[in-house]
């Protein structure tokens, strides 16, 4: 009931409803922290009740570390919802359950767990590690910058529908069997000479979108423990990219004049339906490439390793 003025220990109970179109109720906050609703107060003072329906700001504070769905970690004191902003300066966070998120910046510490983190828009990785087996998603319309020379990504799967985007000393570490998975209609798009996977460990990243590396005439590397596994497309329009962890290939890749595509170590294998287009060069310098199908390249150049296979290059 609307009134000026209320008894005292009068209840008093608020119902917040968004208007067509507009967002969805988030929570109460001021005098009042919750996301129920509709929620009962009781008149003792004044009281400043705001319905929130646009996105919150939650900052980590739990310096020793915890669980994602435990209020009083955060700043506001409730946990953050679907489509809010999450920002982890440092610490471990430990996620268990499912989770989506508008933006999330991850500076430092560590994000655990066997939930499933879902980012609808924006997710800054300016350092820190991802780790547990759960899953980190990047939707249709979201994107990962990744700007930190040491982002980690240990035994977790990174899911692309989006756009991952290597800049400035962007680097990425992984370990522990983690795997880049690029959907259909997904882009990987290298803009520096960046690093990515390690000399250890079993990871691997598997492309079905696109994988790009431009402005930077510097190598893009995957390295020794790192597989690359192409089904989609790979343009080198600069530079060159190294593949020092073997993988295979059924899709496209192209290369321009002046690019590289060069193999470093490991077994790489092109299977039937890919391609390797381009007037760029292609270079076997270790490793094994065995062509399980037969293969035309335009520039060839064997310096060590071995060329094998069943089919014709």
């Amino acid at each position: 009931l609307d009134k000026t003025t209320y008894a005292n220990g009068e209840s008093v109970t608020l119902t917040a409803t968004s208007s067509p179109g507009q967002e969805p109720f988030h929570a109460w906050m001021g005098d009042i922290l919750t996301r129920s609703n509709p929620v009962t107060l009781v008149m003792t003072n004044n009281k400043t009740v705001i319905a929130r329906f646009t996105s919150i700001v939650f900052t980590w504070t739990n310096v020793q570390g915890g669980d994602w769905d435990v209020a009083r970690n955060w700043r506001p004191n409730l946990a953050p919802g679907s489509n809010d902003i999450v920002i982890i300066p440092s610490s471990t966070v430990t996620l268990n359950t499912p989770a989506n998120c508008a933006d999330v910046t991850l500076n430092a510490g560590t994000l655990n767990g066997n939930g499933t983190l879902t980012v609808w828009e924006n997710f800054a990785w300016m350092g820190g590690s991802m780790g547990g087996s759960g899953r980190t998603l990047l939707e249709t319309n979201a994107t990962l910058e990744i700007n930190a020379a040491f982002a980690s990504l240990n035994s977790r799967t990174l899911e692309n529908a989006g756009t991952i985007q290597f800049g400035g000393s962007g680097a990425l570490n992984v370990t522990g069997g983690a795997t880049v998975t690029n959907r259909p209609g997904g882009l990987i798009h290298v803009q520096n000479a960046a690093t990515i996977g390690s000399v250890v460990a079993n990871g691997r990243l598997d492309n079905a979108g696109t994988f790009r590396k431009s402005s930077s005439t510097g190598t893009a590397t995957f390295g020794s423990g790192m597989s690359f596994n192409n089904s989609g497309t790979v343009e080198i329009q600069t530079g060159t990219l190294n593949l020092a962890g073997g993988g295979t290939n059924s899709g496209t890749f192209t290369t321009p004049a002046t690019t590289v595509v060069e193999w470093t170590g490991g077994t790489f294998m092109l299977n039937p339906g890919g391609q390797l287009n381009g007037d760029g060069l292609y270079r076997i310098n270790a490793g094994t490439v065995a062509a399980n199908t037969n293969v035309a390249i335009e520039k060839l150049d064997m310096i060590s390793g071995t060329l094998g296979g069943t089919g014709v290059v």
